[in-house]
């Protein structure tokens, strides 16, 4: 079976590394029923892709459950969210853990995108997105970037409204800015890693809560946090119970991590 023959991260992180990719060529040859070709045939068809697209998409759904791709990614973040309740310090201690886990990959996906983006393929859409199955990574369309994105664990603070008095973000961003310039202010307290269905998106206090994103390393978030929350409270603006500590993830670009890894690279890009 399918799931017998997939890797997983555990074994990975754990040191039980799977092979230099070099080993790999990407291309294998697979020896199937007739009649299981004809429904893939078909299936391909109805669905407007190549059988090859269609393979690759069921095989990296396949994966995904034993690996950390962008979905595994998601709940993860999610179960550290409702595990660590008001913990602040063991909600940094797990996505501590999710952040070793994620950097323990990127060598591996630098690797990988590296053989994507040196080829002449017309392809490079449809392996990203295999890739987002195993890597937790997002393609799509952020400032027409054509190298996907890594998502990497954070944390946000998040400042629920006063019923007497009702808060501003510009004045939130004043404050916190003092502590770190690099931040991004905004309304509105919307869980990107729940899926769509699942998110609260119409309450008053989600949408009205002021949300303070911290772009830094992992390793300096939990001062700037600390910091900031302190300098909150002293300000006199917020109260302390109107402050909640919460996961989110920051998209970091692959172009400037493979530039960095691979600064001799030419890569062809279409």
């Amino acid at each position: 079976m399918i799931n017998d023959v997939v890797y997983d991260v555990n074994n990975k992180l754990n040191g039980d590394f799977m092979k230099d990719l070099d080993d790999y060529s990407g291309n294998i040859k697979l020896r199937l029923s007739k009649s299981l070709h004809q429904i893939l045939s078909e299936q391909a068809e109805r669905e407007g892709i190549s059988l090859n697209q269609l393979c690759v998409m069921y095989l990296s759904a396949s994966a995904a459950s034993r690996n950390l791709g962008s979905q595994q990614f998601n709940i993860r973040l999610e179960e550290i969210a409702t595990g660590s309740g008001t913990d602040d310090e063991l909600l940094f201690q797990e996505l501590k853990e999710l952040c070793d886990d994620v950097y323990a990959l990127v060598p591996f996906l630098l690797k990988e995108l590296k053989n994507i983006y040196e080829k002449k393929s017309r392809s490079i859409m449809e392996q990203l997105k295999a890739l987002s199955y195993i890597y937790p990574v997002y393609y799509g369309d952020l400032t027409r970037e054509v190298f996907p994105y890594l998502k990497v664990p954070s944390a946000k603070i998040v400042v629920s409204q006063d019923r007497e008095r009702e808060i501003c973000y510009k004045r939130i961003e004043e404050i916190a800015s003092n502590v770190c310039p690099d931040i991004s202010v905004a309304y509105g307290d919307f869980d990107l890693y729940i899926p769509l269905e699942r998110r609260d998106i119409s309450g008053i206090d989600t949408a009205m809560s002021v949300v303070i994103t911290i772009c830094c390393e992992f390793e300096d978030l939990y001062g700037y946090v600390q910091q900031m929350k302190q300098k909150l409270i002293d300000s006199g603006y917020v109260r302390a119970g109107q402050i909640k500590l919460k996961p989110c993830y920051l998209y970091k670009p692959a172009r400037s991590l493979l530039e960095k890894a691979y600064p001799k690279a030419e890569f062809c890009l279409r």
